[in-house]
């Protein structure tokens, strides 16, 4: 939620919260969050977490 959750450090702690996930996706759920933020956002959950992956409001899905 632009605003509310998209900083990079609210992503790394709920990554540290969910180490047994076996996939973490990150949704574009408004045009205001740049397909680059989700990409900088993932990489944030990318050290704590395996398989991390983000998805467009287009629905393409790509992994970090």
């Amino acid at each position: 939620i632009p605003g509310k959750n998209d900083f990079p450090q609210i992503i790394s702690r709920i990554a540290q919260q969910i180490p047994f996930a076996h996939k973490y996706v990150l949704k574009q759920f408004s045009p205001l969050t740049s397909k680059q933020q989700l990409i900088e956002l993932a990489s944030s959950a990318k050290q704590f977490l395996r398989n991390v992956s983000i998805k467009t409001l287009e629905g393409e899905e790509e992994v970090v």
